[in-house]
């Protein structure tokens, strides 16, 4: 018999099978421009990416999160403490989810994708930002050009690790950054340089300069740093479990800045 195109419109997430999500048309409408129909996730990752490995990777990692078609607002998240902890803090603060707020959270599965999808949910027309660890700014900002290679605030930190690595508290690798020390991760070295005093007006500015670009940057290293928590489920859960105590709450004196960070996601 003749064959039929069939055409299927839905508004749940189940509906939609991660083989199907980069062939999916996103049709939003509102008060500004009415309704508009968006590229699909496939056509824009051509057009936004020129490595065919990394369309590749970023292909698969936005058909993993169907939810995106699905949300006024996305954030990339690089961390699982990220993913668990944050949308248990936004419904504490705020009263509800990031779902219901219409946020979708999004791992992209590694922090070097983060910048490339970016630039293709925001082709789709997905207002987006990120939330990434310090590393982020020495490490993939300048890989992709979101701050010069030979940014001053670059230079001089770079020279802080050196004198950190001299006095036996971190090891670098040839580049001048930070590896595993000690059997502890190269994200510890960049939670050392948070405290130190001469770092902290570079870290300042990359602050600024990150959070320019739709990017918070966690300061003090990492988010464990402002929960004062391990990298670990146990300890992450236990955190969620503690979260509706409003003294414990209280006792983290960097918690205002979580608060703050989501406060911004919401922007």
């Amino acid at each position: 018999g003749e064959g039929y195109q069939i055409i299927i419109t839905t508004h749940s997430a189940n509906m939609i099978a991660r083989s199907d999500a980069a062939n999916a048309l996103l049709i939003r409408r509102n008060m500004a421009s009415g309704t508009t129909c968006y590229p699909r996730i496939k056509d824009v990752i051509v057009q936004a990416i020129e490595d065919a490995d990394h369309q590749s990777e970023a292909l698969f990692a936005l058909s993993n999160s169907t939810k995106v078609l699905f949300s006024e607002r996305v954030v990339i998240t690089e961390g699982k403490t990220e993913r668990v902890i944050l949308p248990a803090v936004f419904d504490d603060l705020f009263g509800v989810t990031p779902g219901e707020d219409k946020i979708g959270f999004v791992d992209i599965g590694g922090v070097n994708n983060i910048p490339d999808t970016m630039r293709i949910l925001r082709a789709m027309g997905l207002p987006c930002k990120a939330v990434v660890d310090l590393d982020f700014v020495f490490r993939t900002a300048p890989a992709k050009r979101l701050i010069a290679v030979d940014d001053s605030g670059l230079a001089a930190c770079k020279k802080i690790f050196t004198r950190l690595a001299d006095e036996g508290r971190v090891t670098l690798d040839k580049a001048g950054l930070p590896t595993a020390h000690d059997g502890r991760p190269a994200i510890s070295a960049f939670e050392a340089i948070a405290k130190e005093a001469d770092a902290l007006p570079h870290i300042d500015y990359f602050f600024e300069l990150m959070k320019k670009q739709n990017i918070w940057l966690w300061k003090k290293g990492a988010i464990e740093a402002y929960l004062n928590i391990a990298k670990t489920n146990a300890a992450r859960m236990e955190f969620i479990d503690r979260l509706a105590e409003t003294n414990d709450r209280a006792a983290l004196p960097d918690y205002p800045a979580i608060a703050e960070a989501m406060a911004w996601l919401r922007e």
